[in-house]
């Protein structure tokens, strides 16, 4: 499973996750990703329903490299909160990014960039393999 896959069977997708860890394995080259998961519908009739989260774990095996840029000095970086984010398709903004990224990466990987709100900057990911749980 890829990114995206994961993305398409959430209710909201990753748009409005908060990721409250990161954790890297260089051995094993795994990432994961403690977070909670907007599951809220906004059609339901209270704020409560709508604005629901639900604790998950994305784990990323195979990952070639995750890339974080520092934070934008003009953003409240230094709160002692959830990262607010979103999830971006890489190629896209390839020609854009502010880092150099590899261009050597095998053909089963998957690219993403996720958009840290509270920070005005991204962390980039490059892996194989995709998994997610609900804890």
């Amino acid at each position: 499973m890829d990114i995206w896959e994961i993305d398409e069977k959430l209710p909201n997708g990753l748009h409005d996750a908060l990721i409250h860890n990161i954790s890297i394995d260089y051995v094993q080259r795994e990432l994961k990703f403690d977070m909670e998961i907007h599951v809220g519908d906004p059609e339901a009739p209270t704020e409560a329903e709508r604005e629901a989260y639900k604790n998950a774990r994305l784990k990323l095996k195979g990952f070639h490299y995750c890339v974080i840029e520092p934070p934008d000095q003009n953003y409240p970086f230094l709160k002692k909160e959830p990262l607010w984010i979103d999830l971006g398709n890489m190629e896209k903004l390839r020609s854009s990014s502010k880092v150099t990224l590899p261009d050597n990466i095998p053909e089963d990987a998957f690219t993403f960039r996720i958009f840290v709100v509270d920070w005005n900057s991204f962390i980039y990911v490059s892996a194989t393999e995709a998994e997610f749980s609900w804890i």
